[in-house]
């Protein structure tokens, strides 16, 4: 999905004292998912994994930061 692709670039050319946009990336993630099951087959079963892991990643480190 593109979403993947502009979270991809997003995160690789923020600068090391950046904060980002989490509200941003999750959004990012979270119109994957919804593509991914409005497809519904299992062929993206490990990119929703990698998609629903980054995303509780990032929802972490939200609350870390907090």
């Amino acid at each position: 999905p593109t979403e993947f692709l502009i979270f991809l670039k997003y995160t690789k050319n923020l600068k090391f004292t950046e904060d980002p946009n989490y509200d941003y990336l999750r959004k990012l993630l979270s119109n994957i998912l919804v593509k991914i099951k409005q497809k519904n087959d299992n062929r993206n079963s490990s990119l929703r994994f990698l998609v629903i892991c980054t995303y509780f990643s990032i929802q972490r480190c939200f609350n870390i930061i907090r």
